[in-house]
């Protein structure tokens, strides 16, 4: 199976092309391929003609997708209709990756596959018109939402919370008693390990699981407060974390206060502590 991996020098792509090493993907990015030029797909499947086509190209800064939005929409929306139309051409199946944030965040108990989008911030809404236009383009998808990605290759809240002890630890005259941070304490979520979702995308793959929409997550779910308590916890950093709410901390793009996806048309993957205590001991 010829396998297409865009965006392979992103923290998911990383992992992707690792993870399906065996098939001898052909990993690319917008060096060599730019998703929001219709034109250059066509030329290129018409050269490479990839029987897989895994997408984890994706403008995922979602603060600044509020302020470019034209760009937001481009590369999060248009780009993957465009995929899919020509995977469709082609005969390629196409894998697609979405988010949590594609739900407005208020139903706590957590969504399923087949609950109504109703994204709140940019980022999401973007995201969501990419889902519409390759349902719009071909049959033969799979839409992966998942959340709170982290990974080795890329920027992540994981590496952001390490990196902050650091500049704590480093502050003169900082006693351990006196190092602090300041952490949301009312998102809810479900971290999830860049490295176990590649591994249940090539398990999709050799399972022919049917086409369509899954949620594909670590099991359980935290909230970003507790999240960075085992971070510190796993790492054993004296940090004094405060847990405040979202209003202390605001920012341009709204955040859904429950995003947590359940996992009802797969299997879900490993517990998130268990995950996040593996990437910090053996991958950072």
């Amino acid at each position: 199976m010829k396998t297409l991996i865009i965006g392979s020098k992103g923290m998911l792509g990383s992992e992707l092309m690792s993870e399906f090493s065996t098939f001898h993907p052909l990993g690319v990015d917008i060096e060599q391929l730019d998703i929001t030029k219709p034109e250059m797909i066509e030329k290129f499947f018409q050269k490479e003609n990839p029987d897989l086509v895994i997408n984890a190209a994706a403008y995922t800064n979602v603060d600044a997708c509020e302020e470019n939005q034209e760009i937001a929409y481009e590369v999060n929306g248009q780009a993957p209709g465009f995929l899919a139309k020509y995977c469709r051409q082609f005969g390629a199946k196409l894998i697609h990756y979405s988010t949590d944030y594609v739900f407005n965040g208020q139903k706590k108990s957590g969504y399923d596959e087949d609950d109504k989008p109703d994204p709140v911030s940019v980022y999401g809404k973007s995201k969501l018109l990419g889902e519409q236009l390759i349902q719009e383009q071909t049959d033969n998808f799979y839409i992966l939402r998942t959340a709170w990605l982290y990974g080795p290759n890329g920027p992540n809240f994981v590496k952001t919370m390490l990196d902050l002890a650091e500049k704590e630890k480093s502050a003169s005259g900082r006693s351990p008693e006196g190092r602090e941070i300041k952490v949301v304490n009312d998102q809810h979520g479900s971290p999830t390990f860049a490295k176990d979702l590649a591994q249940k995308t090539k398990a999709i793959i050799e399972q022919n699981k049917d086409f369509g929409i899954y949620h594909t997550t670590n099991a359980g779910h935290c909230t970003w407060y507790d999240l960075s308590e085992e971070i510190f916890k796993i790492t054993k950093k004296e940090i004094k974390l405060i847990a405040v709410n979202s209003d202390q901390f605001p920012r341009p793009a709204p955040r859904p206060h429950y995003s947590i996806l359940k996992n009802n048309k797969l299997k879900p993957l490993r517990n998130w502590k268990k995950a996040l205590k593996d990437y910090l001991e053996n991958e950072l």
